[in-house]
């Protein structure tokens, strides 16, 4: 884990000075001077906080809640997200969404993927209530979540079917969105998918 106080200029190793070893980390996010981090993607759940801007860090395991952290994002304060994957006997649960309304004092689970196996891999917030996130699964389906209510629920729209995948893993990773229809998604394959409407359809978008 670095830390820069030079924009970027020059980077510190900090890992000695968290509380407990990290395992990796797949997010990072922050409000203001409150820094938070989570990883892996698989085989840990890591949960790391600073109020100070990152100079001290206190930890805590998800375990009980997720088997892998991939994302964390805020959209204000006290309310914020994680994604990855739910709990399971093996390395890998059904993608999974945790919401915190406390500043991430606590979360609970607002979505698990039916689908199978996956992870909620990024979240995209484009307004307080609408949010965008991707998944990450094991079939042959390229899936977005999207809320309008801040998070509460979530409804699936299928981006496309009959996908095969280059690796094990199939699915969406990274997303964006200018406004609250128009974004692309993109992932382990080539191109990507854009939407004009609001995730109701997708069309592909070639890239070189």
């Amino acid at each position: 884990f670095y830390r820069t106080t030079d924009g970027g200029a020059t980077w510190i190793n900090i890992t000695a000075s968290l509380t407990a070893a990290p395992a990796g980390f797949c997010g990072i996010t922050h409000v203001g001077n409150r820094v938070y981090a989570v990883g892996r993607y698989l085989g840990a759940t890591d949960y790391y906080t600073s109020d100070d801007a990152g100079t001290t860090w206190r930890h805590r395991n998800l375990s009980g809640l997720m088997s892998g952290l991939v994302d964390i994002i805020f959209v204000d304060q006290s309310t914020g997200f994680i994604g990855g994957t739910g709990p399971s006997s093996t390395a890998q649960g059904s993608a999974t969404i945790l919401k915190t309304t406390d500043g991430g004092t606590t979360w609970r689970t607002v979505f698990s993927n039916a689908a199978g196996p996956g992870w909620a891999w990024k979240i995209f917030p484009v307004t307080s209530t609408v949010i965008y996130a991707s998944i990450e699964s094991n079939d042959d389906t390229y899936r977005v979540l999207k809320s309008v209510d801040g998070g509460e629920t979530w409804g699936i729209e299928i981006v496309a079917t009959g996908q095969r995948p280059p690796f094990p893993e199939v699915g969406l990773q990274g997303i964006g969105f200018l406004d609250i229809n128009v974004g692309w998604v993109g992932g382990f394959f080539t191109g990507m998918f854009a939407t004009t409407n609001g995730g109701l359809t997708w069309s592909p978008v070639p890239v070189t």
